[in-house]
């Protein structure tokens, strides 16, 4: 602009076009430049502003108003009255905008938040100048203002997302690494700092490789640069951290982008997996072992139902070879369709109230033949018996074979004694019929009919043993002495114990741990069976007199406890170190001539079936005791009984 123009009644300049607006700046008037750029100066790319230091808008183009959400320029000028309080969001802001202005000198540029005409807050760029009349003095300040809010709310959202990957970045439970395009680490996050026993200083700025071992470098270096055209990759290696100790990573490596060429490696320790998962194969190859070498036969069978899986003894019981039963229907191992649909339904009963099977059952060989066996079935998921089940199979055909056997001639021996022993009674009355007796030989006569009697009730109660066995006995209590019944059963076990030199005693324990012998006519009372009682007592002490060493002394001893009656019987023998796990289960001997294995099994189910139970102890020091529990008789009558303890 010349300064020869001026306006027509003023010294001030002109703009220098085709209106007569006076200006006092570089700037050409807003008027003018809306006229002669009316498309730019009206869209909101920008805004022009004129307005006076304390806050009063001069002029505006259509840009600015626009911008600032006013339909036109000449509404803007009309609702701003005061810059700091119509436009500014924080008017607050506008005094240090124009402190700044004025100590500048020249131009001055801000970002800062202004608002539009419904309150919504708006980023706006701000460059603008003073204008000064020729003594320096303050007109007015002139400026363009560009529309920044899209780009500071781009930025905002590119912090906040930078702030959230950091966030992730450095609460991420793996080790993550960030490597340049020369496999520098230029970042890592404080799980890498725990992972390799270093702090940020010792990572950054050195190779990712040096991290690990030369062999696993060359790995490395090989993946990175098999990335380098693209795509990801991850493998395991070791790392040695300064301490010595080494650990086991999974390493995942990614490109962070397109260009860059930067990598990054996560890294997760998978040295406890590697050890459980070592211990893991040690285990199933020790299970494997044991399995291949069970001496029991054992196989999983699935759905259909085929076996998945035998053991070398499952094929031998069945006559198989091991690959010839994997993927066999099990039904081959019975007799027939029928059995082993009987079978079926039986397993899904037991397995639907307890979980598992357990019984004898005759099952078919691969040649036909019947072979018993024990089994034990128990489902992998009792809810679904598809899913499989675990089946133990142990021949017991021979054992069978000696039941059986064992039976027929418990069977045969009952039949035959009873013939003798009828005999055994009649002669003791026919020989006292004839006398003349002394009182002591009529005395032994009744004795040996007694023990005829009591004999043959024997016999007959080893039919109920069974009955015993599978709890079915009819137990009728009555009062019995036991005393009395002791009195027979030493009489009966005085030959056998004096052909041993061993001695027998009763004794009757006191209150204050003294024992003392039975006063004539006493009564010791429990609730019970006399048969039972004597049959149990007869075997017990039978079994001392046996166990007990030439010239000792078996003593029976009584105490009424609060536990109920407790009758013991001891002997200095000891119970062999193989039978002692064994010694009150069926057949438990050890291999003394005649012995059948059943004494102190038959007691222990006497003395259950009424009400009680057998303990025992056995030392090399104190010889060996049985303990038998039986309920004290309420209300006993009589003789005074033993004094309880």
């Amino acid at each position: 602009m010349s300064g020869a123009e001026r306006g027509p009644d003023t010294d001030t300049p002109s703009c220098g076009r085709e209106c007569v607006n006076q200006v006092r700046s570089p700037l050409v008037c807003v008027e003018c430049c809306s006229a002669s750029w009316p498309a730019v100066l009206g869209s909101s790319l920008f805004g022009l502003f004129r307005s006076t230091l304390d806050g009063k808008l001069l002029c505006a183009s259509e840009g600015l108003a626009g911008i600032l959400g006013y339909a036109s320029a000449a509404e803007l000028l009309a609702a701003v009255t005061d810059m700091a309080r119509d436009v500014y969001f924080d008017p607050a802001e506008r005094a240090g905008h124009v402190r700044e202005t004025l100590a500048a000198s020249g131009p001055v540029s801000r970002e800062m938040l202004w608002k539009k005409k419904d309150g919504t807050p708006v980023w706006v760029r701000s460059d603008k100048i003073l204008v000064r009349d020729e003594e320096g003095h303050v007109l007015h300040q002139e400026g363009v203002i560009m529309d920044i809010d899209a780009r500071r709310r781009a930025e905002d959202a590119l912090r906040a997302s930078e702030a959230r990957y950091r966030a992730l970045f450095e609460a991420s439970v793996e080790a993550v690494f960030v490597l340049d395009d020369a496999g520098s680490v230029i970042d890592a996050n404080a799980t890498a700092h725990l992972l390799t026993a270093r702090n940020g200083r010792e990572i950054k700025g050195r190779k990712f490789t040096d991290l690990f071992s030369p062999t696993a470098c060359i790995r490395i270096n090989e993946v990175i640069d098999r990335m380098r055209g693209g795509g990801r990759a991850r493998f395991r290696c070791d790392m040695a951290r300064p301490g010595g100790d080494v650990v086991r990573l999974d390493i995942g490596l990614t490109p962070v982008d397109e260009t860059s060429g930067q990598i990054q490696a996560v890294c997760h320790d998978i040295t406890a997996l590697t050890r459980a998962q070592t211990q893991l194969r040690e285990a199933l190859d020790e299970l494997s072992t044991i399995f291949e070498n069970s001496q029991v036969g054992v196989m999983l069978v699935g759905d259909g139902p085929r076996i998945r899986r035998a053991n070398a003894r499952l094929a031998a019981i069945f006559g198989y070879a091991p690959e010839e039963m994997e993927g066999m229907d099990v039904s081959r191992l019975h007799l027939d369709e029928e059995r082993f649909r009987g079978f079926r339904a039986m397993l899904a009963e037991s397995v639907a109230t307890g979980g598992q099977h357990q019984g004898v059952h005759e099952l078919c060989r691969k040649d036909g033949t019947p072979v018993w066996c024990q089994v034990w079935g128990k489902a992998l998921d009792p809810a679904d018996i598809s899913r499989g089940v675990i089946w133990v199979i142990d021949d017991v055909t021979e054992r069978k074979r000696d039941e059986e056997l064992r039976q027929d001639v418990e069977r045969m021996a009952r039949h035959d004694l009873k013939g003798p022993l009828g005999a055994i009674i009649s002669y003791p009355v026919i020989i006292a019929e004839e006398g003349p007796l002394t009182p002591g030989q009529a005395e032994d006569l009744e004795r040996i009919r007694e023990a005829g009697f009591r004999m043959l009730e024997m016999i007959n109660l080893s039919l109920d043993l069974y009955k015993m066995e599978q709890g079915s006995y009819d137990f009728r209590p009555e009062r019995v002495d036991v005393l009395a019944v002791l009195d027979r059963v030493l009489w009966e076990a005085r030959a056998q114990a004096m052909s041993r030199d061993v001695g027998l005693s009763v004794r009757i324990a006191g209150k204050d741990g003294d024992a003392r012998p039975p006063e004539s006519g006493e009564r010791f009372e429990v609730r019970g069976e006399t048969l039972l009682a004597a049959s149990m007592l007869s075997n017990l002490v039978k079994n001392a007199v046996e166990a007990s060493p030439r010239g000792g002394e078996v003593t029976v001893m009584l105490a009424a406890t609060a536990a109920g009656a407790v009758i013991s019987i001891r002997n200095a023998g000891e119970v062999p170190a193989e039978v002692l796990p064994r010694f009150m289960q069926k057949y438990a001997t050890a291999n003394r001539k005649g012995g059948t294995g059943l004494g102190a099994y038959s007691a222990r189910l006497m003395a259950e079936v009424m009400g009680g139970h057998v303990d025992f102890e056995s030392s090399p020091e104190h010889g060996t005791a049985i303990f038998v529990t039986l309920p004290l008789a309420e209300d006993a009558e009589d003789a005074p009984p033993a004094q309880r303890i």
